[in-house]
């Protein structure tokens, strides 16, 4: 072996074992994703950041937060152990809206209920004020929403809808029973349509209730802005005629503990 060619050699050891890291951090990466999504979770986002693993993730599976949370942290730890911690952050629509941060063996502890209940806030931290980083991915990401993205997925329901008021005395309760089927679907970026029909079923008031009719028909934008604000505005039409749109911004203190509240709105009559 010529010395070029030794020279070579020792430069490409050194090229791969420098890239080997990375490379085991991204299938780490890849297999945490992987689960998340074969578990339902959407809008799935895993990667490192300054020096924790930062899960993101959207849940449309589980009934409350906290126990999508906790599913989450399961799947995590049980793939890897995180030893430098991990970062959750709860999506909605994309838009970030807390991170729970957690440590592998305190986490444990609390599971297995040996750890004491004054030691939970060392142990687990939220915060509302959580940096903006979907911006900073650019256009593409904001639109792709990661892996199993929320996006121009519809979602549809149908639910009763019940109605009720005094009467006269020969007809003391007077009653209106409707089926309401409802669809909803996320364009991109905290941007929701829904729509709903109603269709009646049983009717003792008005007669024009009797038909087929459309029922609330919106449009919703919401954004997240540095420093924990949230902006609304929403516009659409109602049941009976009526129209109407709604803005409002809320401002999250202390880590969530206080939230200033402002909002405008108009309804009328087309």
């Amino acid at each position: 072996m010529t010395r070029a060619h030794l020279s070579f050699f020792l430069l490409l050891l050194v090229f791969t074992a420098g890239f080997r890291p990375a490379l085991a951090q991204r299938s780490v990466e890849d297999r945490i994703t992987d689960r998340l999504v074969d578990r339902g979770f959407e809008s799935v986002h895993v990667a490192s950041v300054d020096g924790r693993l930062e899960v993101e993730f959207e849940n449309r599976v589980f009934r409350y937060d906290v126990t999508a949370m906790q599913e989450a942290a399961e799947i995590v730890f049980s793939t890897t152990g995180a030893p430098d911690g991990l970062t959750l952050v709860p999506l909605r629509r994309g838009v970030r809206l807390a991170s729970v941060r957690l440590n592998r063996e305190g986490y444990l502890s609390l599971r297995r209920e040996t750890a004491e209940p004054d030691e939970a806030p060392s142990i687990i931290s939220a915060r509302t004020d959580v940096p903006v980083r979907t911006y900073e991915r650019g256009l593409s990401e904001i639109f792709s929403g990661g892996r199993n993205s929320s996006s121009f997925k519809l979602d549809v329901a149908v639910h009763p809808q019940l109605v009720a008021q005094f009467g006269s005395f020969s007809d003391a309760v007077r009653s209106q029973i409707n089926l309401v089927p409802a669809a909803s679907i996320n364009l991109w970026y905290g941007m929701q349509l829904y729509g709903e029909v109603i269709v009646p079923v049983q009717n003792d008031l008005d007669e024009a209730d009797d038909e087929v009719r459309p029922g609330i028909i919106s449009a919703n934008q919401t954004l997240r802005l540095p420093g924990g604000v949230f902006v609304s505005a929403s516009a659409g039409a109602f049941t009976r005629d009526r129209y109407g749109f709604d803005f409002e911004v809320l401002s999250s203190f202390i880590d969530g503990r206080i939230d200033v509240l402002g909002r405008i709105g108009r309804t009328g009559y087309a």
